[in-house]
């Protein structure tokens, strides 16, 4: 599965020295490749004007609240140019990778990183506090957006797993959107719980994890 490659906005207004390289290089390139880039929607002239501004600002932003103003304000008039550019440079490059860098830009990947089912989390570490209270610790699995508790409170039962929800048959508590720590207050106590865990992401739901139990005191 592929999708159309454009300019990659890998510049940020916190980080004004890489936006000035990224715009003597854009406007460097593209002057180079003028045959490609004709009519750019920004002159270069205007772009170099914009870079040699922000250049100047940066040197005076510790100058008082005057210099800090036109840094703020050189820094947001050079990302909007780029931006402008670089969805000039889209237009003409129609997915072109080696056309995007020819201006000066680096260009994203056509490829999808599609997510997949995770493994299934080791046994949850429960720990009780002797107030009816159940702390659950996992350790982290790759790829897991959150991860899902089903707690038996006596017997346990079954566990009907779909593609986005688990079921369980029996007196159970679920956490859907279980962190790597979770805290229960409210256990009877003396209650045996069995605690099964599932990682999650996008992609579904992991395997079930080896159940443990506790009893609650």
């Amino acid at each position: 599965m592929s999708k159309l490659i454009i300019v990659l906005i890998n510049w940020s207004v916190r980080a004004q020295l890489k936006m000035i390289a990224l715009g003597l290089n854009v406007a460097k390139m593209m002057g180079i490749n003028v045959s490609i880039f004709d009519l750019p929607d920004v002159s270069l002239i205007v772009l170099e004007k914009a870079v040699e501004r922000l250049q100047v600002a940066y040197n005076g932003r510790n100058m008082g609240d005057e210099g800090k103003t036109e840094y703020t304000n050189a820094t947001l008039a050079l990302d909007e140019l780029l931006h402008l550019q670089a969805f000039y440079v889209n237009k003409v490059a129609k997915g072109s990778a080696a056309i995007i860098e020819k201006a000066g830009f680096k260009s994203t990947s056509n490829i999808v990183n599609k997510k997949v089912i995770t493994i299934a989390p080791n046994a949850a570490a429960l720990e009780t506090n002797g107030g009816g209270g159940l702390k659950l610790t996992l350790l982290p699995v790759i790829g897991a957006s959150s991860y899902i508790h089903v707690i038996f409170l006596g017997t346990p039962g079954t566990i009907e797993i779909g593609l986005h929800f688990v079921k369980p048959s029996g007196e159970a508590i679920v956490l859907t959107k279980a962190k790597l720590v979770e805290r229960l207050k409210g256990i009877a106590s003396g209650t045996i719980v069995t605690v099964v865990s599932f990682a999650q992401n996008s992609a579904g739901i992991s395997p079930a994890s080896l159940p443990i139990s506790i009893m609650v005191n």
